[in-house]
């Protein structure tokens, strides 16, 4: 039951091995009587010699199925093997790219960030500079609005003593010259 042709699976039917008293005996069907004394039955041999040579075939053929459907798993295992290593692999390159990637966006933003805050901080110092040149502008102008104020009542008590000869109405002691 084990070698029969109808258990065999279609990948196992093209790698069995066809032991030879089973050729012989496919061979010699045709023949008729030539075939019995090919399985050695016109020789003397008993239904347990004949019986045990059978299971001794089958067995060989068992063997031999079982080491080829071995043979065959472990390939397919190895090459299972090389695509998750190669899988990994590539996982991994990828993982390794995008951690570089990261350092360098992560190196640019801060690069970024640095510039944007010493530009910020120098913008802001000029606009503090400007200010204070502006307030400094502020106070100059106003001093010298006094000065002009001071300068015009002054030029006009001296046009007014040039001109009338006299010190205009209700003007203090302290402007009098002591005569």
């Amino acid at each position: 039951a084990a070698g029969s042709s109808t258990e065999l699976t279609p990948s196992q039917q093209t790698i069995m091995v066809i032991p030879c008293g089973i050729a012989a005996a496919k061979a010699a069907s045709a023949a008729g009587s030539a075939g019995a004394t090919a399985l050695g039955i016109g020789i003397g041999k008993t239904d347990l010699n004949l019986s045990r040579d059978v299971f001794k075939m089958q067995m060989q053929q068992t063997k031999r199925l079982w080491t080829a459907d071995w043979a065959e798993a472990s390939v397919r295992h190895g090459e299972q093997c090389m695509q998750s290593a190669q899988q990994h692999a590539e996982a991994q390159g990828m993982a390794t790219a995008s951690y570089f990637q990261a350092e360098k966006i992560a190196s640019q933003g801060f690069k970024l960030a640095r510039d944007q805050d010493s530009r910020a901080y120098e913008m802001s110092w000029r606009a503090e500079v400007r200010e204070t040149l502006r307030d400094e502008l502020a106070n100059q102008n106003n001093r010298f609005n006094i000065i002009m104020l001071c300068d015009t009542v002054c030029l006009s008590c001296v046009f007014s003593l040039v001109a009338d000869g006299s010190l205009p109405d209700r003007t203090a002691p302290i402007m009098l010259p002591s005569l």
